[in-house]
């Protein structure tokens, strides 16, 4: 690769990390002000959970996503013919998605045990705010907005942008960045390695259409089913301690679902695990004009003045979670 080459490649990671940089920067600071501002005039706004919702999500789906966009609208896209799924390879899909998101949790929680023995910090759980908000708002932003806007984002935007430098490069680039937007240790890892799969998928296939599918269907086991089965348990019997103190049919019920959603989830995780491995090798990424060579990938797409002022936006986002600031 040329040195002119290397240099415009940087850039338009580079240029890359701008956008993301600019839609997490601008979604809270507009987020600070409109909740000011609605604080202001309806001191009672949050009370309602659908206020709560609007505030948060508006400001980064209506203004600062479309306004963000004008970061890389100059930047060059490879377009590539759409390709459909045979449903067979769909519904394989399912169960890998499960496993790296179980891989990734696993990831995150270590991480965070660490974190809390050493320094005594208690980590705070964005999807707290989830669980506790009413069905037909995780239906719409959760399951249904969210998963689209993501996709629409991380895959159509960042992909189409970074793809002539390399197939592996921008699922890496776009998965990466995916975790990282989260903000938070909870979700960062799970987020990236599921992104490892979406991106691979819109590789493939030319089209959010089957990410957004996948994405739909993991958003709606996270905000919508689990959700479900804490609050059912928590109706009825606080744990396992209760009993020993009586248990009555309500609740032996509410534990057997509870075990046997769990146990397909599991089940459905190994399987995952053994179709990863049995489908590793159908794995396969088309050579690009502009590919980038192996031993600088990792240089010129993460290390450039975009994606460090991103970096930096996001290590003060963690640290909020944490308490910290």
């Amino acid at each position: 690769m040329q040195i002119e080459e290397r240099t415009e490649a940087k850039k338009c990671f580079s240029r890359i990390g701008w956008y993301v940089f600019s839609i997490f920067l601008l979604t809270n600071l507009i987020q600070f002000l409109v909740v000011k501002v609605v604080s202001t005039i309806w001191p009672n706004a949050f009370n309602y959970p659908i206020a709560l919702w609007i505030c948060t999500y508006g400001p980064m789906y209506l203004i600062a996503v479309p306004l963000s966009f004008l970061v890389i609208k100059e930047l060059p896209i490879k377009k590539v013919e759409q390709k459909k799924m045979a449903p067979a390879q769909f519904l394989c899909c399912i169960p890998i998605a499960l496993f790296l998101m179980y891989a990734g949790n696993i990831v995150g929680l270590l991480l965070m045990t660490i974190l809390k023995a050493v320094t005594g910090i208690q980590i705070m759980n964005p999807l707290d705010m989830i669980i506790n908000s009413p069905v037909y708002i995780r239906l719409l932003v959760a399951v249904i907005i969210g998963p689209f806007m993501e996709e629409f984002i991380f895959r159509k935007q960042i992909i189409d942008h970074t793809r002539m430098y390399g197939e592996k490069a921008a699922i890496v680039v776009s998965a990466v960045l995916f975790g990282l937007f989260h903000g938070n240790l909870s979700q960062m890892f799970y987020a990236c390695a599921l992104g490892m799969l979406l991106g691979y998928l819109y590789v493939r296939t030319g089209t959010i259409r089957y990410g957004f599918y996948l994405h739909m269907f993991v958003n709606f086991l996270g905000g919508i089913v689990a959700p479900f089965f804490l609050q059912m348990l928590q109706k009825n019997g606080s744990g396992i301690l209760s009993l020993s103190m009586g248990i009555t049919e309500e609740q032996i019920a509410a534990y057997l679902v509870f075990m046997a959603y769990t146990m397909v989830l599991f089940l459905g995780g190994v399987l995952g695990l053994i179709l990863f491995f049995l489908n590793r090798k159908k794995v396969y990424f088309v050579q690009e004009e502009k590919e980038l060579p192996k031993e600088e990938i990792w240089k010129i797409v993460f290390l450039n003045t975009g994606m460090f002022l991103f970096y930096i936006l996001i290590v003060i986002s963690v640290l909020k979670t944490m308490g910290i600031i």
